[in-house]
């Protein structure tokens, strides 16, 4: 029951992608930011926290839904020009989010709200562009394997982004 249906179909969306992201995002910041070595149980650590802010926010913030509306009130037709419209904003709250949550709770008992802010600022374009791709990539396949699991097929209900 957990996982079938429209309901089910947003949450099977909301663990690969928040899987998907936390993994992209993490190997980004460790590479790019960080320049620390790639651990097992570093990427662990990162990938986990990324992804329980990560479903948080995308359980509380309809961005999915915002983002389709967007694409809605610019009357784009195309599938595909809509998957980018919406993956952005998407994108965009998912990656501010948890990078700041992140953020927040690795850095501030060293470096207080300065060094939360300095990480977040030298890492933000880095974060949303992996956020972007991951979100543009991912979710789309998400999105079968999600209709697989839950029986619940958008193309042919009602938008899974909705709120229910």
């Amino acid at each position: 029951m957990l996982f079938k249906g429209p309901a089910g179909f947003q949450r099977i969306i909301y663990i690969i992608m928040n899987i998907v992201i936390g993994i992209v995002v993490s190997l980004c910041l460790m590479v790019a930011i960080m320049h620390v070595p790639i651990t097992p149980d570093g990427l662990l650590k990162s990938v986990v926290l990324s992804f329980f802010i990560g479903y948080t926010v995308s359980d509380l913030i309809p961005a999915m839904k915002w983002g389709n509306a967007l694409a809605s009130a610019l009357k784009v037709r195309n599938p595909l020009g809509a998957h980018v419209i919406s993956s952005a904003v998407l994108a965009f709250f998912m990656g501010t989010f948890i990078l700041f949550f992140c953020s927040y709770i690795n850095i501030y008992d060293l470096a207080g709200m300065a060094g939360v802010f300095d990480f977040f600022v030298s890492a933000y374009g880095l974060v949303l562009l992996a956020a972007y791709i991951s979100i543009l990539v991912f979710v789309p396949l998400g999105g079968k394997v999600a209709t697989a699991i839950s029986g619940f097929d958008p193309a042919k209900g009602t938008d899974p982004a909705v709120e229910l």
